[in-house]
């Protein structure tokens, strides 16, 4: 359950007695569309706290924390693991969420572009076609290569058809995560 955070609780962490648990995106393999997460991080003033103090440790010093786009923590996006079996594999990532290096975020950066059709085609055979023999041929997607991959513009009617189906397909797996979307 994602919890709603003020500016400020998302700045520098959750008073002591609220909830403080949020949504961390963080990989965990293969997975298309839609996944709940398995991981929450705690976002207490506390551990915000120490957080940024471990990230103010010097570079290669272990358990040094990184602090990358902080700015885009908990705001919607789309999530993917760096590490792959083959295939691209994206999924919604909810307002409320945080990320990290493993479970890397995507952010539609135009109002032009539909977030579930940046969905369906990342999770399509052409947007692995081109990640294996354009981009990258091993087993990695780390930041930077997805937004590599090319990408025109569909037309409004091609836009709306894949909305529709992705909508549905989310849909379904967020009512049961063992549905069979192959149909879809």
């Amino acid at each position: 359950v994602t919890i709603q955070l003020t500016a400020e609780e998302r700045r520098s962490g959750v008073p002591a007695g609220q909830a403080r648990w949020v949504p961390f995106a963080k990989g965990e393999g293969f997975g298309e569309y839609w996944r709940d997460t398995g991981f929450v991080i705690d976002w207490s003033q506390e551990s915000v706290a120490e957080l940024e103090r471990r990230a103010a440790f010097p570079s290669g010093t272990p358990r040094k924390t990184y602090f990358r786009n902080r700015d885009l923590y908990f705001k919607p996006g789309l999530t993917y693991s760096v590490i792959s079996s083959g295939r691209v594999s994206a999924r919604l990532m909810p307002e409320g969420w945080i990320f990290g290096h493993k479970g890397s975020a995507i952010f539609v950066e135009d109002d032009e572009t539909a977030e579930l059709f940046l969905l369906g085609y990342l999770n399509s055979a052409l947007a692995t076609y081109f990640m294996k023999k354009l981009v990258n041929a091993t087993a990695t997607a780390d930041v930077g290569y997805v937004e590599k991959l090319p990408y025109r513009r569909p037309s409004p009617q091609i836009e709306q058809g894949v909305v529709e189906r992705v909508s549905q397909i989310v849909q379904a797996l967020q009512a049961d995560p063992g549905s069979d979307v192959q149909t879809l």
